[in-house]
This record gives structure tokens, sequence and C-alpha cells, in this order.
């Protein structure tokens, strides 16, 4: 994603995702997590609720966060960049116009 220079967001530190999963001590899962935020440009809230969405969506039962889960997590957050936010933006290649 671009963002004009003044709104990109802040990198996500560490403080805040253990705030968000604070059932999570493992160090690396929240290092990707990290990683995971400032690839796609989420708060550290917004991927907890990214976590919560997918939780509620499982049919298994109760979820933690781990390195399986966790990878299930990356692809929702991906699917969910790939759509438009608001609204039909025109695709590259679209002229918008017609005859």
């Amino acid at each position: 994603p671009c963002w004009p220079q003044n709104t990109m967001p802040a990198a996500v530190s560490m403080s805040e995702l253990r705030a968000e999963f604070a059932n999570v001590k493992d160090t690396s899962l929240l290092e990707r997590c990290a990683k995971l935020c400032n690839a796609y440009g989420l708060s550290a809230s917004e991927l907890g609720t990214q976590w919560e969405v997918l939780v509620m969506n499982n049919s298994e039962g109760k979820m933690v966060l781990s390195v399986d889960t966790l990878a299930r997590l990356e692809d929702k957050v991906r699917v969910s960049a790939t759509k438009p936010l608001t609204g039909k933006r025109p695709r590259p290649g679209d002229a918008g116009g017609g005859a």
C-alpha cells in the first residue's frame, strides 16, 4: 500500500502488540505480528481485530495464537488488504470511460 508520507502508519511497537495479545508470551510470534502490521500498514489494534474475526469465524473451537494460527491470520490480512476499503476503485488498465 502507498500512503502520502504524512499519513503513513508508524511502525508498531512490541509493547503495543504485547498489550493487544497479552496471552502471547512467545517473542518470535510477536515479532512476526509486528512485521505483518508493518507490511500491511496495520496498527496493533487493527491486527487484534483481524485476529478476533478469525477466531469468531473458526468452527474448530477456541484458537490461540501460534505459528500455525499466525499463518492463517497472515492469509486473512493479505486477503483483506487486496479488497477495496470503500466503494469501487478503478483497476489499473481501466479507462473508466465508456461509449
